[in-house]
């Protein structure tokens, strides 16, 4: 857990989250979203990438904007890591404390689209969507 949690951080940390809100992942060499690019509007995952890297170099605003849900990925990775660096170091079950794994993926099938419609009202509601 920690070095799957600590390697996702770690990319946040080295990949630099685009102002746009949206693109980050394209430093990785992943092509543009084709939802995007054909409606103009995101697609769930859209700005995910960018806002978990603007969440690793605190900027805190640009991660809410990007996608809302990246800023609680974040911090579940986070807690997550430092859970599991705990049990690592001292022995002390730590991970188990945090509720049952199907909690945590629950979290992220909800949270997942409610951070999209968040990010979908935003876009339209200040007239930045369409794109």
């Amino acid at each position: 857990m920690a070095m799957c949690c600590g390697g996702v951080i770690a990319l946040a940390v080295w990949l630099t989250p685009e102002s746009a809100g949206v693109g980050t992942h394209r430093q990785m060499g992943l092509p543009a979203c084709s939802f995007y690019v054909r409606t103009g509007y995101p697609c769930p995952t859209c700005g995910f990438t960018t806002s978990v890297s603007a969440m690793a170099h605190g900027q805190f605003a640009l991660a809410l904007a990007s996608h809302p849900f990246g800023v609680v990925f974040f911090a579940g990775l986070v807690v997550l890591f430092s859970a599991a660096m705990r049990e690592v170091i001292t022995g002390r079950k730590t991970l188990s404390g945090l509720g049952k794994p199907s909690w945590w993926v629950w979290a992220f099938v909800i949270g997942t689209p409610t951070g999209w419609a968040l990010k979908l009202i935003w876009g339209i509601t200040n007239g930045t969507l369409p794109a």
